[in-house]
């Protein structure tokens, strides 16, 4: 729920592939939310080198399960946003109900301490947002039917 990158199967189950597949389409980006829903991303090469130190045992592992989670949180309308801005989409629509601040957000977020350690510790610069969405995005176009 969290991965960004290629080999992103689903696409429309996950906020991120729905909302590259509006723009690739050109078509209104509906969110139906009215309430705010907050993710956070990492890009599964960065998960894969982080799982490939720890097995090679040039890292040490944690010792316990750790959830996978970028270090940024982000609202599904700012990602919107964002995901346009960086495929130079400048018409974009997005069509959403007015948040109502009484209902819960929805933050389906892991636990990023751990990750973030790991990350630190093999000196491995996280692939920012703005790259996992266009790496995302190409793969995506790339598979196109």
């Amino acid at each position: 729920f969290n991965l960004s990158g290629p080999f992103m199967n689903k696409p429309s189950g996950y906020a991120l592939g729905s909302i590259l597949q509006y723009l690739s389409h050109g078509v209104t980006i509906r969110i139906t939310a009215d309430y705010e829903v907050v993710r956070s991303y990492i890009h599964v090469r960065d998960l894969i080198e982080i799982a490939f130190s720890i097995m090679l045992g040039i890292t040490p592992g944690p010792g316990v399960p750790f959830d996978s989670a970028g270090d940024r949180e982000i609202e599904i309308g700012e990602l919107a946003l964002l995901a346009a801005s960086v495929l130079g989409v400048h018409d974009v629509v997005i069509d959403r109900p007015a948040i109502d601040a009484t209902k819960p957000r929805d933050r389906y977020v892991g636990d990023g301490r751990v990750i973030m350690d790991l990350a630190k510790a093999q000196r491995l610069t996280l692939v920012s947002l703005e790259n996992q969405i266009h790496d995302t995005a190409n793969y995506l176009l790339a598979v196109k039917e």
